[in-house]
């Protein structure tokens, strides 16, 4: 998928997502620039998340869940592939790509099933993470 330079097929690459291929050379550019190291970290991600989405307040837990949407091969780390795939759906993609997308991160277990324990679980971590940014806003309010 790549060539001795360590760069993706481009062109390839682009049939499986809704960038062109000049698109994600730039992409591509920028992810060597900010990740020298060819992949992302927990840690990184949760700061490239909150940069991205303009998410505030602490997001530990649900990036911890996002990261391993990403994370598709399991490694622990997020390469090119993975982010630019996943960005692909989340930018651009059907609201049906976007749906499976979000039932996948539900769907802990992978079994193609909801139970009401992964939900719950989902929505505890978001909810933590807005009631932490809400409980912030409130005190910066009250000083």
């Amino acid at each position: 998928m790549g060539n001795a330079k360590g760069k993706p097929d481009f062109n390839e690459l682009s049939k499986g997502t809704k960038f062109s291929a000049k698109e994600l050379n730039t992409f591509f550019d920028n992810f060597k620039k900010d990740f020298p190291q060819g992949k992302i970290d927990k840690n990184q991600f949760e700061v490239l998340y909150k940069k991205m989405f303009g998410t505030e307040g602490d997001a530990k837990e649900f990036c911890g869940l996002v990261f391993e949407q990403y994370d598709a091969d399991h490694s622990g780390y997020i390469d090119f592939k993975e982010f630019i795939l996943t960005l692909s759906i989340a930018s651009r993609g059907t609201k049906d790509e976007k749906l499976l997308w979000a039932f996948r991160l539900y769907d802990r277990d992978h079994s193609g099933f909801l139970t009401e324990n992964e939900i719950v679980q989902v929505l505890t971590v978001s909810l933590h993470s807005i009631f932490y940014y809400l409980n912030i806003m409130c005190y910066i309010e009250l000083i």
